[in-house]
């Protein structure tokens, strides 16, 4: 099928046109997207842009109201991390894709429904505390990355690209600056004993 968006002038509203879906197929069907996109996150990346926000390749969760996301390229063990803290009890916000918006000088992270292979999804948000790059190891450890530089590189390889202006992409990489200054970033290296928990309680305690 076809489909096609229009936003009004605030990006606050989308009205999406397609063809050969009914209401009621609408209603009982399962779609890759709510708005029949290959990706809702196509719709977004824009939005959120113009909100000093993006999505991050990255898997979020809130703990005891405190935000966190586990990012990496794929095969970094994202999925596997979050199966570990959800075991746990911890609330997970949704997997592959969060959103991040910026506001009151703080940056939030929001649950949605662009989740991908862990179908756990949740509309809570929580102010980011840190940013967790995965590796998968025999340890479980955290080393923090003190370099802006560094941070924004590894943002840059787990954002979704979306399709903006060179204005656009200009307040995208002003926005990842602020990000790097107020968000604390760390390699997070971990086995498959669930330890891991504690290192990143513990990383938490001192926000």
């Amino acid at each position: 099928h076809h489909a096609i968006a229009v936003f009004n002038n605030n990006y606050d509203r989308v009205n999406v046109y397609t063809d050969s879906i009914s209401e009621k197929k609408y209603e009982t069907a399962s779609f890759q997207a709510l708005t029949f996109f290959n990706t809702d996150q196509v719709l977004f990346a824009k939005p959120l842009c113009d909100r000093d926000g993006l999505i991050l390749h990255s898997n979020g969760f809130s703990i005891d109201g405190k935000g966190i996301l586990l990012a990496g390229e794929s095969g970094a063990g994202k999925s596997t991390l979050s199966n570990i803290l959800i075991k746990k009890g911890l609330d997970g916000l949704c997997d592959d894709r969060m959103f991040i918006t910026q506001k009151d000088s703080s940056f939030w992270i929001h649950g949605n429904w662009c989740h991908g292979t862990v179908s756990t999804v949740s509309n809570i948000s929580a102010p980011l505390k840190a940013i967790f790059f995965l590796e998968q190891s025999k340890d479980n450890c955290s080393e923090p990355i003190d370099n802006n530089k560094i941070k924004v590189h590894k943002l840059m390889q787990s954002m979704v690209k979306p399709f903006l202006t060179t204005q656009e992409w200009k307040k995208t990489f002003s926005t990842m600056e602020e990000l790097v200054k107020k968000v604390d970033c760390y390699i997070l290296k971990f086995d498959l004993s669930g330890d891991i928990f504690d290192v990143i309680t513990n990383i938490l305690a001192k926000h």
